[in-house]
C-alpha cells in the first residue's frame, strides 16, 4: 500500500485576567500538551482509508471569562448573569476513521466514523447568591460553569455522482447523511437536562443538480432532526428547536463572458421555525414563519 503518515504535538500555554468594576481581578493560567497523528493509505486507484488521532480542545468565549455581573430588579425576575474567569476550556480526546471510494470520474461513495471523549464541558447552571449592600434583596447568578463532559460519536455517509447514463449529459446528484449520539447533558432544567448544545441525531442533505454550456440548476433538501440551541442574549437560555425539512431552488446562466444572471428561491415548503423549551414538544417558546423568499441578480465581471 502507498501511504503516508504525520505525529506531532503542539503546546498551548493560555494566560487570562479579568477585571471588575472594582478593580479587583482574577487570571487563569494552563498548560495543555495537544498530540496527534494521521495514516492515510491508498488500497488501490480508487479507495482510500484514512485514520486519525488527537487530543482537541475548545476554549470558552472571551466574554464568559468576564469577572463581573449583571443584575435585574424586575420584580418577576430579579436576578443576575455572570461570567467565570475560571473556565478551563473543554477537552476532547478523538479518533476519526474513514473509507472513501472514487468509483468513477466525478463520483464518490465515502464512510467515515467517529468518537470523542469531551471532559470539562462547558454550560449554564446557577453558580452562587449575590446579597445586596443593604441586605434586603438577593439575586441569583447563572453563568457558565465546567461539567464532567462525556461521550460523543457518531457516523456520515456521503454519495456523489454525475449521471453518466442518462442519453443527456449534464445531471449528476449529491448526498450525504449524519448520525450523531452523546451522553452529554446541559446543566437545565436542573429535574430534566437537556442534550448537548447544537448536536442534531440526524442530518441529511440531498442535491439534484443540471450543469451544462454554462447553465447551472440545483434543487435541495435539506433536514435536521430536534436540537437543543439558543435564541436569545442570554447564552443560558437554551430551548429545543424542532425537525425541519427546507427545499431550494437556484439556477444560473453565463449568458457571455462578462454577464451571469442568477435565480434563487429559498424555503419552498415554507417551513416554520418552532421552538420549545424545558424538553416539553408542547411548551412553546417561540414561532417564526418567514415565509418563501426569491431573489434575481446579475453580475458582471471582467
Amino acid at each position: 500500500f502507498d501511504y503516508t503518515a504525520n505525529a506531532g504535538v503542539r503546546e498551548v500555554n493560555l494566560q487570562t485576567e479579568s477585571y471588575d468594576v472594582k478593580g479587583d481581578h482574577a487570571d487563569t493560567d494552563y498548560t495543555k500538551a495537544l498530540p496527534s497523528a494521521s495514516l492515510n493509505l491508498s488500497l488501490d486507484a480508487t479507495k482510500k482509508l484514512r485514520v486519525g488521532v488527537a487530543r482537541a480542545i475548545s476554549r470558552p468565549p472571551l466574554d464568559e471569562l468576564r469577572a463581573g455581573s449583571y443584575l435585574s430588579n424586575l420584580a418577576a425576575n430579579q436576578g443576575g448573569s455572570s461570567g467565570n474567569p475560571k473556565l478551563l476550556p473543554f477537552t476532547s480526546d478523538q479518533l476519526d476513521v474513514s473509507y472513501e471510494w472514487y468509483f468513477a470520474p466525478e463520483s464518490l461513495a465515502a464512510l467515515a466514523v467517529y468518537y470523542k471523549n469531551v471532559d470539562n464541558y462547558v454550560g449554564y447552571s446557577t453558580i452562587g447568591t449575590f446579597l445586596s449592600s443593604t441586605g434586603d434583596s438577593s439575586y441569583v447568578l447563572t453563568g457558565p460553569t465546567n461539567g464532567k463532559g462525556g461521550y460523543v460519536r457518531g457516523l456520515e455517509a456521503t454519495f456523489q455522482m454525475p449521471f453518466n447514463f442518462l442519453p443527456v449529459e449534464g445531471f449528476g446528484i449529491y448526498s450525504n447523511y449524519a448520525y450523531a449520539q452523546s451522553d452529554i447533558k446541559e446543566f437545565t432544567p436542573t429535574d430534566d437536562p437537556l442534550p448537548m448544545v447544537g448536536l442534531a441525531k440526524d442530518t441529511a442533505a440531498l442535491d439534484l443538480w443540471y450543469s451544462k454550456n454554462g447553465f447551472d440548476a440545483r434543487i435541495g433538501w435539506k433536514y435536521h432532526s430536534a436540537y437543543t440551541t439558543g435564541f436569545e442574549w442570554d447564552a443560558g437560555a437554551l430551548g429545543t428547536l424542532d425537525p425541519e425539512l427546507n427545499v431550494g431552488f437556484s439556477a444560473s446562466y453565463d449568458i457571455n463572458e462578462h454577464w451571469n444572471v442568477r435565480f434563487q428561491a429559498y424555503n419552498l415548503t415554507n417551513e416554520p421555525l418552532r421552538l420549545t423549551r424545558n424538553n416539553n414538544s408542547t411548551d412553546l417558546k417561540r414561532y417564526d414563519d418567514y415565509g418563501r423568499s426569491y431573489l434575481l441578480d446579475f453580475t458582471w465581471k471582467l
